[in-house]
């Protein structure tokens, strides 16, 4: 009798540790040794239209697929330095103390600090995908302002598909907003009001990346 209620004892133990555990939000890692993830931005003006990316976006995401407003939260850094236009003396010009001043302000991070809202809108067997409203804080040009945007998250269990992408299970994310210069400080060289002519009063930012489960390190093996 005793012995039973002893194996009785551990079952619960190991069913509520079980529960608890499923129930935290899980570490996703940005960081693609391929680097296939990237951040698109767009600047829209009468006399120009400016298109650029990166590819190197790095950073982590917490997220529960059981629960995703629940410790929903994340980091996610671009060097201002890998901004690529498609053209080198723009691209020295984007980076120099009259635009975005990559010697002193070396990052742009987005900081993720809740999930406010999570509607999901896709379930399969291994896989399941929200439309989320996020909170946070956006930093550029060393100035920090509070944003809030949408995102449309897919959640993966490691499979022999998936792992041909990375290993562990993933998180697909896209995700777009604006950013207003003026907020930033952002003006151009002085008295040549560039802003509203040839560069857009606001940019526009795409990001689609994929993070993992698995560490950085385990991902260089794949």
């Amino acid at each position: 009798m005793r012995k039973i209620q002893n194996i009785f004892a551990v079952m619960i133990v190991v069913l509520f540790s079980t529960t608890a555990f499923a129930g935290d939000a899980a570490k996703f890692y940005v960081e693609d040794p391929a680097n296939r993830n990237t951040v698109t931005f767009k600047s829209s003006a009468p006399l120009e239209d400016i298109v650029g990316t990166t590819n190197q976006i790095t950073g982590y995401l917490n997220f529960n697929p059981d629960n995703p407003t629940e410790g929903g939260q994340g980091q996610l850094t671009v060097p201002v330095a890998s901004l690529n236009t498609g053209i080198p003396m723009r691209d020295e010009h984007l980076r120099s103390a009259n635009w975005l001043n990559a010697e002193k302000y070396s990052d742009i991070i987005l900081n993720i600090s809740s999930i406010t809202k999570a509607e999901l809108v896709k379930e399969m067997d291994n896989s399941k995908t929200f439309d989320l409203t996020t909170a946070g804080d956006f930093t550029l040009h060393g100035i920090t302002k509070q944003i809030n945007f949408t995102a449309r998250v897919t959640y993966l269990e490691e499979t022999e598909m998936t792992k041909m992408r990375l290993p562990g299970n993933l998180l697909a994310v896209r995700t777009e907003f604006s950013v207003p210069l003026d907020d930033f400080n952002i003006t151009g060289p002085e008295n040549m009001k560039i802003i509203g002519a040839k560069i857009g009063e606001n940019i526009d930012i795409e990001v689609s990346l994929f993070a993992s489960t698995s560490s950085p390190a385990m991902a260089q093996k794949k």
